[in-house]
């Protein structure tokens, strides 16, 4: 599992309590793009971060191979 770097997130609280029973506030994380990631605490964070690379967490922007916007039919 990677280190995350709190500070380069992009975090808002979001609760008082986090859901995890830590104790401390929930902040919700979005992309680079502003799209949401997660709700978590520092200390549940970094598990449920662990799935994206750290472009997505990161990076002003950042390859996607699906569709972001939703197509127009």
């Amino acid at each position: 599992m990677n280190k995350i770097d709190f500070d380069r997130l992009n975090m808002h609280m979001k609760k008082p309590e986090c859901p995890c029973g830590s104790g401390e506030g929930a902040y919700e994380v979005l992309d680079s793009r502003g799209i949401y990631l997660a709700l978590g605490c520092e200390k549940c964070l970094p598990e449920r971060l662990a799935i994206y690379r750290e472009d997505v967490l990161y990076g002003p922007t950042y390859e996607a191979d699906e569709p972001i916007e939703p197509e127009a039919y």
